[in-house]
């Protein structure tokens, strides 16, 4: 006795169409990985660099703040000034007054140097407060809005500055460019 067995192969038009479908998921699911990947590198790189101008933008503010006096031959700092004296911003402020092996004036100096936004304090201590940087603009003006807290003695003057860190970066291709800005109302030394 001969007992035959049913067919239950698949044919070669299955195989082909199960293959081009599988072949069609797999392609869908890489594009979607990849275009995932490539936002997620983007937003990555862009907090990096805009937390990177944050530091350099605070701490000039923070010191800017404290300050007595202050000077900068032109208000923009930018590497690709070739006078020694034209892109940088310098003023005083008090030092640490419970210290008495510091000077009772700091002067602080604020500079681009290949991209590195540079700080000195009296001359020494170079720190790189940022990196990346292109630009560093500081510009001032006079504060026209009147205020019930603008007395004839009051400790803050009308006098305000502005200033905006920016700088730009190139992904994949594309150049983005980023920019931050903070205005300070200086003291009245």
């Amino acid at each position: 006795m001969r007992v035959s067995l049913p067919n239950k192969g698949f044919t070669l038009t299955e195989v082909i169409i199960s293959m081009s479908l599988l072949s069609l998921l797999t392609l869908v699911l890489y594009a979607t990985l990849d275009s995932t990947v490539k936002a997620w590198h983007l937003s990555d790189t862009r907090v990096e660099l805009e937390q990177n101008l944050r530091i350099g933008l605070d701490w000039m503010v923070m010191e800017m703040r404290e300050a007595t006096s202050y000077s900068s031959d032109q208000p923009v700092i930018s590497p690709a000034n070739t006078q020694s004296n034209t892109n940088f911003m310098e003023f005083t402020k008090p030092s640490q007054p419970f210290n008495p092996d510091s000077p009772s004036v700091q002067t602080t100096r604020y500079y681009l140097n290949n991209n590195n936004l540079i700080r000195t304090v009296n001359g020494s201590d170079q720190q790189v407060i940022a990196n990346n940087i292109t630009n560093v603009q500081i510009s001032h003006f006079l504060d026209d809005t009147t205020s019930p807290y603008q007395m004839p003695n009051n400790l803050y003057s009308t006098r305000m500055y502005s200033i905006t860190i920016s700088c730009n970066t190139t992904i994949d291709g594309e150049t983005y460019h980023l920019s931050l800005e903070s205005n300070i109302r200086i003291r009245t030394p």
